[in-house]
């Protein structure tokens, strides 16, 4: 019996959240009618009460947080530019990498030649790790 009214009072509790759910109505650039729970970007549109159907009096929008950049309006020297940018970061990012590496390697070397008893395997491949990622 009490796993039935928790049932029930779950089933009830989550239906009267869903129903005071915000739709918006709006028309995009190509002129198409479009319906969503969140308002266009920096845009006009319709709150519906979607209870009864009827459109609230009150236009709503999303708070205009910056402009919309149109991937049309992109030059190519702007795109050039920012893939440049990205490439350099990239390089940084990979130059840090490789010091990283150059770093531990050598810490490897040198526990490999000072292990006991020393193993000439382990020493040539931290030799060879250490010529990959140092260059020496």
């Amino acid at each position: 019996m009490n796993f039935r009214f928790l049932l029930c009072s779950v089933v009830l509790a989550t239906a009267a959240l869903s129903a005071g759910a915000d739709v918006y109505k709006w028309k995009d650039a190509n002129g198409r009618t479009v319906y969503s729970d969140r308002p266009p970007f920096g845009g006009p549109a319709q709150k519906l009460d979607v209870r009864t159907g009827a459109a609230v009096a009150r236009e709503a929008s999303a708070p205009e947080v910056g402009k919309p950049v149109a991937p049309a309006a992109a030059s190519a020297e702007n795109l050039q530019q920012e893939a440049a940018q990205l490439n350099k970061k990239v390089e940084d990012y990979n130059r840090r990498i490789r010091e990283d590496n150059c770093t531990r390697t050598k810490a490897a070397l040198q526990r490999a030649e000072a292990a006991k008893p020393r193993s000439e395997a382990v020493v040539a491949t931290a030799r060879k790790d250490m010529k990959e990622w140092c260059g020496s």
